[in-house]
C-alpha cells in the first residue's frame, strides 16, 4: 500500500528530473516543445515525464490506480539472457509472478493525428550563447518498411565526421559546432529529427538555408553508392556492438518484441539495411523531407548565458547520433530505443 509520504517523496523526486532533463535543459526544452508543437491530437503531443503541473497534481489514489491497471503479469515482457537452465529460469519466473492475477488492461485508443499542410515554426529565446536550429519532419513508424531507407539516409546526412552534414556545416563553412539527427524508434509515425547549433556569431536562418542546401541535394540528386555502403556498414556495426554485452543482448530481445511484437526483429532489419538501394533512399527523401510536413524551433539567446557553454560547444565540433547530453522526453535508455 502507497502512502502520502512516499508518494509526495517520490514526486519530488520526479520533479527535479523534469527540471534538470527539461526545464534547465536547453536542447531539453526545445525538444519538447518540438513535439508538442508537431503534434495536435497523437499524444506524442504530451511528453512522457509529464507537464510539472501533471506532476505536482497527481495523487497517491492516481498511482495506486495505475498499478493495479497496468502491473500486471499479462501486461509484462521478461527477457532471460545468459547461461542458465531452462526449467530453473521457468521456476523463477512461476515464484515471482505464477500467483499474481491478471488485469484488465485497456483497450489502447490513440487520436489520430491529422496531416499536417503547412509548415509549422516557432521562436524562442533560452540561456544560451549561440543560436540553434531544430527540425522535426513528420516520419514513418518503426514497423514501417520506409523507416529502414529513411535510417539510412539520416546516417548518409549525420552518421559521424564523413557525413554530408558535417563536412559542410562543420568542415567547409565552419557554421555549426554540433549537429545531430535522429529518426524516431516509436511505435506510431514520429519525427524525423534535425539538430544544429551555431558557431559563434553565425545565425539560425544560417543554420537552417544549409540544412535545406543538403535536403535539396539528396531528394534531387540521390546518395552514392560509396555512401550507401558506408552508412550500412556503420548501422551493422552499431547493432552487431549492441549484442556484445549480456544487458546488450536482452535490451535488443525487449525492444523489437515489446514494440513488434518479434524478439528477432532486430536480425529482420538487419538483412532490411543490407537490401535497400540508392534509389529507395531518395524515395524516401522525397516523401517526408517535405517543408510542408515540418515543425521548425528557432532558439535565440536571452542574453543571460555565461561564456561556459560557448566553450562547450566549441569543444564539440562533430555530429553525433541522437542521444543528447539530457534527453528531453526520456531518460538515456528509453531515449534510445523508443518505448512510445
Amino acid at each position: 500500500m502507497l502512502r502520502d509520504k512516499q508518494v509526495g517523496s517520490e514526486k519530488e523526486v520526479v520533479a527535479n528530473e523534469r527540471r534538470y532533463r527539461v526545464d534547465d535543459d536547453v536542447e531539453g526544452a526545445v525538444n519538447e516543445l518540438l513535439y508538442q508543437t508537431a503534434f495536435e491530437s497523437h499524444p506524442y503531443h504530451w511528453p512522457t515525464i509529464g507537464w510539472m503541473d501533471d506532476i505536482q497534481g497527481f495523487t497517491t489514489e492516481d498511482c495506486e490506480k495505475f498499478y493495479r491497471t497496468y502491473y500486471a503479469p499479462n501486461n509484462v515482457t521478461v527477457v532471460a539472457v545468459g547461461d542458465f537452465g531452462e526449467e530453473s529460469a521457468l521456476r523463477i519466473l512461476q515464484d515471482h509472478y505464477g500467483a499474481l492475477p491478471a488485469a484488465q488492461i485497456p483497450e489502447r485508443k490513440v487520436s489520430v493525428e491529422p496531416a499536417q499542410t503547412k509548415e509549422k515554426r516557432v521562436t524562442v529565446k533560452k540561456p544560451t550563447t549561440t543560436e540553434k536550429v531544430m527540425l522535426g519532419y513528420k516520419g514513418p513508424s518503426l514497423s514501417d518498411p520506409d523507416h529502414v531507407p529513411l535510417t539510412i539516409l539520416n546516417e548518409i546526412l549525420f552518421g559521424g565526421r564523413g557525413a554530408r552534414v558535417h563536412k559542410a556545416l562543420v568542415q567547409k563553412k565552419e557554421l555549426a559546432t554540433d549537429l545531430r539527427g535522429w529518426v524516431s524508434t516509436f511505435a506510431d509515425p514520429g519525427l524525423y529529427e534535425m539538430y544544429a547549433a551555431a558557431r559563434g556569431t553565425h545565425t539560425a536562418a544560417e543554420l537552417e538555408a544549409a540544412l535545406q542546401v543538403e535536403v535539396d541535394a539528396v531528394t534531387k540528386s540521390g546518395v552514392t553508392d560509396d555512401e550507401l555502403e558506408r552508412a550500412k556498414s556503420r548501422l551493422e556495426l552499431g547493432f552487431l556492438q549492441g549484442l556484445e554485452t549480456v544487458n546488450g543482448k536482452a535490451e535488443q530481445i525487449g525492444f523489437y518484441d515489446t514494440l513488434l511484437g518479434d524478439a528477432g526483429a532486430g536480425f529482420s532489419r538487419l538483412a532490411a539495411y543490407r537490401a535497400v538501394t540508392a534509389a529507395e533512399v531518395q524515395a524516401v527523401a522525397r516523401k517526408y523531407l517535405v517543408a510542408m510536413h515540418r515543425t521548425v524551433v528557432v532558439v535565440l539567446p536571452d542574453g543571460t548565458a555565461g561564456h561556459a557553454e560557448a566553450d562547450e560547444e566549441d569543444e564539440a565540433g562533430g555530429a553525433m547520433a541522437k542521444a543528447p547530453k539530457k534527453p528531453a522526453r526520456f531518460p538515456r535508455k528509453s531515449r534510445k530505443w523508443g518505448f512510445r
